[in-house]
């Protein structure tokens, strides 16, 4: 069963931010993180929410995609969605929703542009970054890096 870690929120809150700054990938591809427990795994990343692809990824592409072994066969993934829908493509909740009957959530982190943070049903509890466009991005993936065990 795929292994997957969500960075979720709006427009301009910095997922993608984070996402190069937790594994220094500027393009979807596959680093190697390294655990706290000195362990590496290759975790394939999308830097860009899957809404703002192109083309944009439903629900069902996104899970084609890190199931089909001959293009990603790999068992972790890091996927940034958008809370609210765009291009067609629905909210961050049904990507969830979709996605869990056939993966493990691993890690949840919702960003915010607001003291308020969308609360999100995951199988684990989510970690939330009120105002997360005003912390510098290594403050934050400090923060994630710390409670997902990452170095």
């Amino acid at each position: 069963m795929k292994r997957v870690y969500y960075i979720v929120g709006e427009g301009g809150v910095g997922k993608s931010t984070l996402v190069r700054c937790l594994t220094g990938s500027r393009i979807k591809g596959r680093p190697n993180i390294r655990f706290v427990t000195g362990i590496d795994i290759p975790v394939w990343v999308y830097v860009r929410s899957m809404q703002e692809m192109l083309p944009p990824m439903s629900p069902a592409d996104v899970l084609a995609d890190i199931t089909d072994p001959s293009e990603t066969p790999f068992e972790y993934y890091l996927i940034p969605i958008r809370v609210t829908g765009i291009n067609g493509c629905p909210n961050a909740q049904d990507y969830i929703d979709f996605l869990n009957p056939h993966c493990i959530t691993m890690g949840a982190v919702v960003l915010s542009r607001d003291t308020i943070v969308p609360t999100l049903r995951f199988t684990i509890p989510q970690l939330s970054i009120p105002l997360s466009h005003t912390i510098p991005a290594n403050g934050n993936a400090n923060t994630v890096r710390t409670v997902w065990g990452w170095m």
